[in-house]
Formats: C-alpha cells, sequence, structure tokens
C-alpha cells in the first residue's frame, strides 16, 4: 500500500501560476505581435488546484472543493485533482471538461493585469512565453494586439477588462480571507483518499472553515456586515463545496478506467 503527500501550490512564489516570462504589452515593442485563439487549457494539465475568486464560489462550488491557502495573505482554491501534478478537468486534447465550470484565473490567462511603480497605473501584462503570443501573420487565425493607430485591438481591449475586473475583485477578496483569519475561521485540514488499487494520498497544505466556529459566531453587527459583504453565502458555499472531494474521487476512477479500457 502506497501513501504519498501533495501540498496544495504556494500562490506567494515570485510569479503567479503558470506565468514565465509576463511583459507589459507595448505599441512600440509588441506593435508587430498577435494572439492565437485558445485552444484548450493544457496548460494547467498538471495543476491540482488555482485560485478563486468569491464572486465564483457558486459556480465553483457545484464542481470542486473550495479551500483556502495556508499561507499569510488567504486565497481560495480551486481543487481539481487529488494527487500532485493532476488536473482532472483538463482531457489529452487540452480541453476542459464538458459541463464544468473554468475559473475566470484560467480564462484570463495568458493576459494579466500588473502595476508600475513609475507609472502609477495598472497595465497590461502578457506571458510572453505563450505558444499563442506570436508575430503578427505567422498564423491566418491569429489576432493583433494592436490596431494601426496604436491603441489595443478589440481582442486585447476586451482582456483589459476582463484582467482589470479580476484584479478589483481579487484585492476586495483579501478583505475576505483577512476576516476570516482574524476571527480564528480558518483551520488545517487535509484530505486522505483511498483509491481502487488500494494506494492511499494524502492531499495537505490548505485549510477550511471551522464549521462549529462559524456557527457560534453571535456578533450580529458582524453578521449584518458580512451578509451585506456577501461572505456568508461564500462561508456557506465554501463548506458545501467539501461534498466534492466524493466526486472527485468518481472522476479519478471514471478517468483510470477509460485509461484501462483505451490501453486494452
Amino acid at each position: 500500500m502506497a501513501t504519498s503527500a501533495t501540498t496544495a501550490p504556494d500562490m506567494q512564489s515570485n510569479l503567479p501560476l503558470f506565468y514565465s516570462r509576463p511583459v507589459v504589452l507595448r505599441f512600440e515593442e509588441h506593435r508587430k505581435k498577435a494572439l492565437k485563439p485558445a485552444v484548450g487549457f493544457g496548460f494547467s494539465a498538471t495543476a491540482n488546484a488555482v485560485p478563486l475568486l468569491t464572486a465564483e464560489f457558486a459556480h465553483a462550488a457545484r464542481h470542486y472543493p473550495i479551500v483556502f491557502n495556508d499561507t499569510a495573505h488567504v486565497n481560495a482554491l480551486a481543487v481539481l485533482g487529488l494527487k500532485e501534478g493532476q488536473n482532472l478537468f483538463t482531457a489529452t486534447d487540452g480541453f476542459w471538461r464538458a459541463g464544468t465550470y473554468v475559473p475566470a484565473y484560467l480564462r484570463r490567462y495568458p493576459f494579466i493585469a500588473t502595476h508600475v511603480a513609475d507609472e502609477g497605473a495598472q497595465l497590461l501584462a502578457i506571458d510572453s512565453a505563450s505558444d499563442r503570443f506570436i508575430d503578427l501573420g505567422a498564423s491566418d487565425d491569429a489576432e493583433p494586439l494592436f490596431d494601426d493607430q496604436g491603441g489595443p485591438s478589440p481582442m486585447t481591449a476586451k482582456a483589459m477588462a476582463f484582467c482589470h475586473a479580476f484584479h478589483r475583485d481579487h484585492l476586495c477578496d483579501q478583505g475576505f480571507g483577512a476576516a476570516l483569519q482574524d476571527q480564528g475561521l480558518l483551520v488545517e485540514h487535509h484530505a486522505e483518499m483511498q483509491f481502487s488499487d488500494n494506494s492511499r494520498y494524502m492531499l495537505n497544505g490548505f485549510r477550511i472553515v471551522d464549521a462549529e466556529k462559524f456557527r457560534a459566531i453571535s456578533d450580529r453587527d458582524l453578521l449584518l456586515n458580512w451578509h451585506q459583504r456577501g461572505w456568508l453565502a461564500a462561508i456557506n458555499l465554501h463548506l458545501a463545496s467539501m461534498h466534492n472531494w466524493e466526486a472527485l474521487l468518481f472522476l479519478n476512477a471514471e478517468i483510470n478506467k477509460t485509461v484501462e479500457q483505451g490501453a486494452a
């Protein structure tokens, strides 16, 4: 019987998850660059968890366990796999599992909003390591990043709006994570799974809300404030999402069975 442990990704690393060479988009440097259309989410095939906004909890709670990282700055994560390097929602062709919610963090890539200290503004950046980031004219289906006047193309403008909205929601969520921490509601947790071959895995390095402590809160002003911010609903969706650990086990078994049948 094998035993192994995996850890949720560290969101405090120098570069955000999936981004290896982000650069600020500038007309002078990138006027001859374009972006190929997205073909699935193959870049996330080895991610067993990704960041999640509280605004997404209602959609994500139907499919994924929602947990919180075990770091000073609390962020929510959608758990995508039960083992290190495993994403159960990306097929071999890179397409996301049909009928399941795709987190905004994935839909944002390869773009990202960034702040430049000497300019004091929020700018749009792109991961220049993405295979979608190519020279203009290198592919018939690629869209330019800038128009002839030096402004953002319609595709880039749409990405800019999406990334700015994501960043705004992320900043709001920092207050949510801090509130959970201040009230002592987050507790370390681990998920231990036994698979059909009798192997066991333990997923750790994350926290969840202590349901008993949450239900014991009696400060009405605090509860009203959290309700108005949408935080009470987010906590309840997080707690409800814990039932999805079993769903991941079934999905893991289903995928393994398909692979075995294909190899037979």
